[in-house]
């Protein structure tokens, strides 16, 4: 078993850009930074770079993570990130835990500061993974919902008529404060919709907390 795993590991490393990788593979790749550096590009933001095929397996991660690497040795700040959140593989090419926190994790709100998702494989190259597999990870990428419903009037509530996350917050907010929180699906309305809210969407309420009764 521990064999295999080893030529698992091996095979893996020899996949990325380094000292060992062979001249004509690495001007491949240079090749197509430049392509990309010299693009036309649309505002002063960050290019953003996507790929994708209609078929797995044909090579797509691997790919972006030595696109990545062939930016970040030309000295390029790189935020690589793997939105494939039912079968991942870039924490593998990097030789991370499956389970390490990433997108998944920032999507539903169980963590807000992205620093704590990220990884940092080589100098001026961050890498967040996809985090834990969610059960639907479309509705996770499309779920994030700004409710507005009660924007600018006052309302009351009574704790049992909130969900877990609402009634956490509440019972931390001092009376007068004003907090931005997110509410992760599974302390909001879990795998269920509700309304216009959909199944595993993270909830992100502006609440001014104005008296306890």
């Amino acid at each position: 078993m521990s064999d295999k795993k080893n030529h698992v590991s091996s095979k893996i490393k020899i996949r990325l850009l380094d000292e060992k990788t062979p001249f004509a593979i690495k001007e491949a790749f240079n090749h197509l930074r430049a392509n990309l550096m010299y693009s036309p590009k649309k505002g002063d933001g960050c290019p953003v770079f996507a790929t994708t095929s209609a078929e797995a397996g044909v090579g797509k991660s691997t790919v972006i993570a030595n696109l990545a690497i062939s930016f970040a040795k030309c000295d390029k700040k790189v935020l690589l990130v793997d939105a494939d959140m039912r079968r991942p593989v870039l924490y593998k090419h990097f030789g991370y835990n499956k389970k390490h926190t990433g997108l998944s994790e920032l999507l539903s709100g169980i963590i807000t500061d992205d620093k704590e998702a990220l990884c940092n494989p080589c100098p001026s190259l961050d890498l967040i993974t996809s985090g834990c597999v969610p059960p639907n990870p479309s509705e996770l990428i499309n779920g994030k919902v700004f409710d507005q419903t009660q924007k600018g009037r006052p309302a009351t509530f009574r704790l049992n008529e909130l969900i877990t996350g609402w009634i956490t917050a509440l019972r931390e907010m001092p009376a007068g404060s004003r907090w931005e929180i997110v509410i992760p699906y599974n302390l909001g309305y879990g795998s269920r919709p509700a309304g216009a809210i959909k199944a595993f969407s993270t909830l992100i309420f502006d609440i001014t907390l104005l008296d306890v009764r």
